[in-house]
């Protein structure tokens, strides 16, 4: 049975990150649905996804579900914003 796991990167130094990134990036591409590897990439965001699903579990608690879809169209979603 496939397992998942969530990794969040905090990049303060985005030189430091590239050649990681690159790595990431080269393993979503190689990464075949169809006959998938022991072990890879196969999905990235560019936003911190787990934050998202905290606000969207603080607005599902308010009953709040106009917020839910404005927190699902944000893009970059960052702590700060």
């Amino acid at each position: 049975m496939t397992r998942f796991v969530t990794v969040v990167y905090a990049i303060e130094d985005e030189a430091c990150f590239s050649s990681c990134n690159d790595r990431i990036m080269k393993s979503l591409t190689d990464f075949n649905v169809d006959n998938p590897p022991p072990m890879g990439v196969c999905a990235v965001s560019m936003s911190n996804e787990i934050y998202r699903l905290e606000l969207i579990e603080e607005a599902l608690s308010r009953g709040d579900i106009g917020l839910v879809k404005e927190i699902l169209n944000m893009c970059d979603l960052a702590r700060n914003e």
